[in-house]
């Protein structure tokens, strides 16, 4: 009687902590931080619960007290990948650059794979080395990229200033990225990732995603240069031909990486943009690739969208034709996706969309503004999934940016 008691009242808890993460990720964060507090007094150890109540505290903005839960947390189970994680994203939405940059390798466990280089010994035999971490920059050093596309295109930003310090640097990317990418500094050797052979004379190495860090690169640098990537010419004025000058034009992206541990809320449906095609005197441009691209002829207002990248085999292309399209609009609307990046990284006004609970780590807490892109604004959500009430929104922002267009065009006489 006395093991089936037990059993009852660890299952109720269980029960109590679910309740708890859901009302969370409904967005209803007090109700939610009452239902996990009386957990945490019964059970101070209860790892679950302890980071449900750390993430709850740092959705209402209260980092301080998050930390407290989830070092708790972590000291009684090290190796807890959700408790890392949650204190990595709490350091970078408290703008605590160096703790959270230290934080932030839990992103290989995460993915369940951390990279690796073979260095050449004495003898010939290949051996693993420990990437550079800090200090002086490397003679010569190999660079990979890691994770999407979009994490790339902003982190490739950072290569010039290993060659600044004087360092020969070769970066392995995805291979579709290189034509677009290599616009950056002609100081930086590309190659794909998952290149044969041995790339020479190679002194150290470092995941692209590492180089803040290492270079002790602080936040009012991360933007030092915007436009950092350029779109071809050739290709801009072959789009600008098929799009054409004429009213304001809005480029929109609508899903993202449908792959369920990325996309989880990020993307919206294109029928909550609705707002935006009742906006007189603005034409607006797909530039949606992959799933959800479709939605363009089906949406109620399908006659309103229209679709030049209808073209675009992004498994190729590597978003130089996207860019190229981007740069002949006056606006992108996107969700969390690498759209945003490129826009971001071409220096073109950009609005993105998101998620209310859990936004990623480097659009910051709170914040309509991007220090990674000064044309980025930023709409969020004010519930989880309320699309429709943000568009709206976003369409008061729009409104107002095509008047501006619209004036300015005035005074000049056209």
């Amino acid at each position: 009687m006395t093991n089936s008691g037990a059993e009852e009242i660890v299952f109720d808890i269980e029960i109590v902590v679910r309740r708890a993460s859901i009302l969370y990720e409904q967005g209803h964060l007090e109700a939610a931080r009452q239902v996990i507090l009386d957990v945490v007094k019964v059970r101070p150890n209860h790892v679950e619960a302890l980071v449900t109540f750390a993430n709850i505290l740092r959705e209402m903005g209260y980092f301080k007290e998050a930390l407290a839960p989830l070092e708790r947390a972590i000291n009684h189970k090290p190796d807890h990948i959700r408790a890392r994680a949650a204190l990595a994203l709490t350091y970078f939405y408290q703008e605590d650059w160096a703790r959270a940059w230290r934080a932030f390798d839990i992103r290989f466990d995460l993915l369940g794979h951390k990279p690796f280089v073979n260095f050449p010994e004495n003898g010939g035999a290949m051996v693993q080395r420990p990437p550079w971490r800090e200090g002086a920059a490397p003679p010569s050093i190999l660079v990979l990229a890691e994770q999407g596309l979009g994490d790339t295109i902003q982190f490739v930003r950072f290569l010039p200033f290993l060659a600044d310090a004087g360092s020969n640097v070769t970066c392995l990317i995805q291979e579709p990225l290189i034509p677009f990418v290599q616009t950056v500094d002609d100081r930086i050797t590309f190659l794909p990732l998952g290149h044969s052979g041995r790339v020479q004379g190679v002194s150290a190495w470092t995941p692209i995603m590492h180089l803040p860090q290492a270079l002790k690169i602080g936040p009012d640098a991360f933007a030092r240069r915007i436009p950092y990537l350029r779109a071809e010419s050739e290709a801009v004025n072959r789009r600008r031909a098929q799009i054409g000058t004429d009213e304001f034009k809005v480029g929109l992206v609508w899903r993202g990486n449908p792959d369920p541990r990325i996309d989880r809320g990020r993307s919206a449906p294109l029928s909550a943009f609705r707002a935006l095609a009742d906006i007189p005197g603005i034409r607006l441009i797909s530039l949606q690739k992959g799933k959800g691209e479709e939605e363009a002829f089906s949406v109620e207002f399908a006659e309103r969208v229209e679709t030049p990248a209808a073209d675009i085999d992004l498994a190729t292309d590597g978003f130089r034709e996207t860019a190229a399209i981007i740069e002949c609009l006056d606006l992108v609307v996107t969700v969390d996706t690498s759209v945003a990046h490129v826009a971001g990284a071409l220096g073109k006004p950009v609005i993105i969309l998101l998620k209310r609970i859990g936004s990623d780590w480097r659009w910051l807490y709170g914040r309509n503004d991007s220090i990674w892109y000064p044309t980025v604004q930023l709409f969020r959500q004010s519930m989880p999934d309320a699309w429709e009430e943000l568009l709206n929104r976003v369409a008061v922002e729009v409104t107002k940016r095509a008047a501006e267009y619209k004036k300015s065009f005035t005074r000049l006489g056209n």
